[in-house]
């Protein structure tokens, strides 16, 4: 499955505009691990390996165009898949992924409400470094159908009046506020947009 996704800040008005006839569909605490090797070898592919809740996953970015505000991401949640995009023999896949040079750089905690609201799934999500962000998103079957959904995003959006100035993802965010070397690696292989 593939998700398209676009983040806001919102204030506690545009908080009750967005979840106005929504529906909660769940709650929960997640804790997210980020790894990646020494060159960011990952990272400069748009590429976002973690554990989260103690299960792998692999999240792969696909940039729909130039200063689109919407992200489109590939997220593989089996060991297999993990392991065979990362090249590895995925018997004992954290041992691998240990072995292969890869070491955690993030360690995230966020507090989740997920509402689903007319087709879309709205997603408020409390970091515990202090970034509190929502994301409205889509998914798809196809690549193919990425800027439909950006659009789609972007004029709900503007119906019930968000800013949608760019935000950077969490890790993203992570990464700018306290590993500035590994934020400018990303920036400087053109994966990150300067915000």
């Amino acid at each position: 499955m593939i998700e398209v996704e676009q983040k806001f800040l919102l204030n506690p008005e545009q908080e009750a505009k967005l979840l106005e006839g929504a529906t909660l569909d769940y709650e929960k605490v997640n804790v997210d691990i980020f790894f990646d090797d020494d060159y960011y070898s990952l990272g400069k592919q748009d590429v976002w390996l973690r554990n989260r809740n103690g299960r792998w996953e692999l999240k792969i970015g696909h940039k729909l165009s130039p200063g689109s505000l919407s992200r489109t991401y590939e997220e593989l949640e089996e060991d297999g898949l993990i392991a065979t995009w990362l090249g590895l023999p995925g018997e004992d896949l954290t041992q691998e992924i240990l072995n292969a040079g890869y070491k955690q750089f993030a360690k995230i905690e966020k507090a989740r409400r997920s509402y689903l609201r007319e087709g879309f799934r709205l997603d408020l999500d409390k970091c515990d470094f202090g970034y509190d962000v929502a994301e409205i998103e889509l998914l798809i079957d196809s690549i193919d159908g990425q800027q439909e959904a950006n659009d789609k995003i972007a004029a709900f959006a503007k119906s019930i009046g968000l800013d949608n100035t760019p935000l950077r993802g969490k890790p993203v965010e992570y990464l700018y506020r306290f590993l500035p070397d590994h934020y400018q690696a990303l920036l400087e292989a053109g994966v990150l947009d300067k915000i």
